[in-house]
């Protein structure tokens, strides 16, 4: 789809201020261009702002789109004005994932009862602490030797496999 300098001019303007589509249009565009073109922009600055471009290198990226040097001069105004709250947003809205903080363990061994006589039954206490923004949380878990052994193999078989160079170039692809 391409768009010319007005249309381009037209979805500023119409990002920029706070009135309704209808009293804006006199370009006569469908509402669906105007979407598209406002989608656009929106990318544009977000994936600038979240990987900190500076002016320089934002100016370059836009004219390498094919677009007037007019719109790109309102473009890096619009983004260097612009960056600082963008970036708060994209802060606000992104995931925060659960982090590790410490890992206490304790070794239960029951010795003797009325049902295991002469049998050992070892059981590995966990308590897993971890953070989730500014809050803490605490988790008590109870683990047998077998399950232990086989929670250890998975996680080191999931190390392994994240070393592979098949999931490098997964993780390039994404980045």
């Amino acid at each position: 789809m391409k768009f010319n300098q007005s249309d381009c001019f037209f979805a500023l303007h119409l990002f920029l201020s706070k009135l309704p589509f209808e009293e804006q249009n006199k370009l006569k565009l469908e509402l669906s261009t105007v979407e598209n073109l406002i989608d656009g922009l929106m990318f544009l600055l977000a994936e600038s702002a979240k990987l900190m471009i500076n002016e320089v290198d934002f100016h370059d990226s836009i004219l390498t789109l094919g677009v007037s040097e007019d719109i790109c001069k309102e473009l890096v105004s619009i983004y260097t004005s612009n960056k600082g709250e963008i970036r708060l947003i994209l802060n606000e809205l992104s995931l925060h994932p659960v982090q590790y903080q410490d890992l206490e363990w304790r070794l239960n061994v029951k010795l003797a009862s009325r049902s295991l006589q002469g049998q050992a039954e070892p059981n590995l206490l966990l308590r897993l602490h971890t953070s989730q923004g500014d809050s803490a949380h605490s988790q008590l878990l109870q683990c047998d030797i077998p399950n232990l052994i086989n929670l250890t193999n998975s996680l080191d078989g999931a190390l392994q496999e994240s070393k592979s160079h098949y999931t490098g170039e997964i993780l390039r692809n994404i980045k």
